[in-house]
């Protein structure tokens, strides 16, 4: 555990950018809010790392934005997330280089007293240090642990136009085997694409688009094909959930339709 932070910092009014060399926490609270704000942190922790971003994030909806980007080694920026309104959860880097970036917009300050549901948000920064696999008598693999290092430190104190938010993740889908699946854009105007990779080419299973009320709005069959398309651009906007059903596992996730 880290608890010396090396920062550096090029200021000027509404806009600063911070580099973060150690595990901590991003944090922005409601006072701390200002008109057309654009805050980043490079995040650099030195070591070949994936990187872990825990966050809560309770900012005006639609208005204020946390942009989350993995970084490659050559310097370019891929955007995984971007976060508004009230939203809790995890990303884990795209890169074993412990690189990446967290960019805070917003459009006008808040009045605290008169918001108190805006209290801004934190990112706590972890770094995978290892998996650890369990194994049957047979050889199989029954488990995965991923050993986290992370730090309490607070690291007080812009996305492009055309950027898809593009979610990856890995998925069990057997004892000894997993996929990589991909949903992009997320959030969405309508339409969105689900990949699925790196399986078995005889793997099947299904993928279900569900609506709030659990109502299934779209099923299609995973066999040979690996994109699927699904379309929302009738539907209201609000969260739906995708539930992706593939060989013995199922994966659950939100989509959010702008």
């Amino acid at each position: 555990m880290l608890s010396i932070l090396f920062l550096s910092t090029s200021l000027s009014l509404f806009s600063q950018t911070m580099n973060v060399t150690t595990l901590g926490t991003i944090e922005v609270t409601c006072p701390e809010y200002v008109n057309n704000m654009n805050k980043t942190w490079n995040i650099t922790i030195p070591g070949n790392w994936y990187l872990q971003l825990s966050y809560t994030v309770k900012v005006e909806n639609s208005y204020d934005k946390v942009f989350i980007y993995s970084i490659n080694d050559a310097g370019a920026a891929t955007l995984q997330a971007t976060l508004t309104g009230t939203q809790t959860g995890k990303i884990t880097s795209l890169y074993p280089n412990g690189k990446m970036r967290v960019v805070f917009t917003t459009n006008e300050s808040i009045n605290c007293s008169t918001n108190p549901a805006y209290t801004g948000f934190t990112i706590s920064i972890s770094k995978i240090s290892g998996l650890t696999y369990a194994y049957d008598s047979a050889g199989n693999r029954t488990s995965r642990t991923i050993t986290l290092e992370s730090s309490g430190t607070i690291l007080k104190s812009s996305s492009a136009p055309g950027e898809e938010t593009v979610f990856t993740e890995t998925m069990d889908y057997s004892l000894n085997q997993e996929a990589e699946v991909r949903i992009y854009p997320n959030p969405t105007k309508g339409r969105f694409a689900i990949e699925i990779n790196n399986t078995e080419e005889n793997i099947s299973g299904q993928i279900y688009l569900l609506n709030s009320q659990g109502r299934i709005l779209d099923k299609k069959d995973i066999r040979s094909e690996r994109k699927f398309d699904f379309d929302l651009s009738r539907e209201t906007a609000g969260v739906y959930i995708v539930s992706i059903h593939l060989g013995e596992a199922v994966s659950t996730w939100k989509i959010i339709k702008q």
